[in-house]
């Protein structure tokens, strides 16, 4: 299936049907080991029981001016989800939500945002994908610190791949450094890659600033990154994207093993 081909009128009838799944991947800190956050995710379940990624769907919801609306519904669904295990889950549980350029800038999404903010037990985190290079005028500014002010976290995704520039870390209130999986892959087979990793934990902690590791998929690269300084890890290593509703279930299974 080509993103191209999928036409506006079909997404959006996916959209009344409740086609689109919110999915969630922990995020483990590196320190304990423990859940700490999660971050969310989309699958379009049709009708014929396939499941599509995003990569297919996702740049046309945007064009055709349904990304916000997509965003709005999977983002509820999880944090009502979650809401569910609000006592097991750790104080300040970090929610990242990927975000584009072209929704920042929507005023619905940051009153979302704000309205979340406020929600009780959880950290709202937006993304700033690095596909799509943001705008760094007046307004972006006022909107993102506006944004901060109200408790929401912002974070680089893919660092280093894509429209990345440094200036961003001036001009942005980013607390989060997410390194691509590009880099965590070859971590242990080739030095650059390491070294690269290494550079990234430095200067974000001249800053001030947490490192996440994407794609982290065996223990040995657990042991070299836990090494090397990373705050937080995230990949298959401590769990695929799940349904809401199945997350939600191995936390709670996994919190309740450890009550003695």
């Amino acid at each position: 299936m080509e993103n191209n081909f999928v036409s506006a009128s079909r997404l959006m009838r996916a959209l009344s049907n409740g086609e689109f799944e919110p999915y969630l991947q922990p995020i483990v800190s590196a320190s304990d080991l423990t859940v700490s956050g999660a971050e969310l995710l989309v699958r379009w379940h049709m009708p014929t029981g396939e499941i599509i990624p995003p990569s297919y769907f996702i740049n046309r919801m945007e064009s055709t001016g349904l990304l916000l609306s997509l965003t709005e519904k999977i983002l509820n669904r999880a944090v009502s989800g979650l809401s569910e295990i609000k006592s097991m889950l750790p104080r300040g549980f970090r929610l990242a939500v990927n975000v584009t350029p072209s929704l920042l800038a929507e005023r619905e999404f940051t009153q979302m945002c704000l309205a979340l903010a406020e929600h009780d037990n959880i950290h709202l985190i937006l993304e700033l994908t690095e596909l799509q290079p943001f705008s760094m005028d007046r307004q972006t500014e006022d909107k993102v610190s506006r944004l901060s002010d109200a408790g929401v976290a912002f974070a680089l995704d893919d660092f280093g791949t894509g429209c990345s520039v440094l200036s961003y870390l001036k001009h942005f209130p980013v607390s989060y450094i997410k390194m691509d999986k590009s880099f965590i892959q070859d971590i242990l087979s080739e030095k650059t890659s390491q070294y690269i990793v290494e550079s990234v934990v430095v200067l974000a902690g001249k800053l001030g600033i947490n490192t996440v590791a994407e794609g982290v998929e065996t223990q040995e690269q657990v042991t070299c990154l836990c090494s090397l300084g990373v705050d937080y890890l995230q990949g298959f290593y401590y769990g695929r994207p799940e349904k809401v509703v199945t997350f939600c279930c191995e936390y709670n299974q996994h919190q309740t093993s450890k009550i003695p």
